[in-house]
């Protein structure tokens, strides 16, 4: 982690440290998305690939995906500074209704 910055406010060491954190958090979520889906790939060149084991794999890269836009969205929401792109939001809401009706 950075240290802070002489004479900086507390909100800016605040919006700092809620960079660092995001940045954390999206390269360890991204590094897991990639690996899942360099694994699903490598098993499609298998002779005994399964369908489901690639269902799953899409499963858990919009479980990633969704807990790592959530989480960012929390924590730019929390520093004042999250998106208001109407179209992701009816997009998420579409997701979460989809979600709601699996269960």
């Amino acid at each position: 982690m950075n240290q802070p910055k002489s004479g900086e406010t507390q909100s800016v060491k605040d919006l700092r440290a809620t960079i660092e954190w995001i940045d954390g958090l999206s390269q360890e979520s991204t590094a897991k998305i990639m690996a899942i889906a360099n694994l699903a790939l490598l098993a499609m060149e298998t002779p005994s690939f399964h369908l489901e084991s690639l269902a799953q794999a899409f499963k858990a890269i919009a479980d990633l995906a969704f807990s790592l836009e959530e989480c960012i969205g929390y924590h730019a929401n929390t520093a004042g500074c999250n998106s208001t792109c109407q179209r992701s939001i009816r997009r998420h809401q579409a997701y979460i209704a989809m979600k709601e009706a699996q269960s």
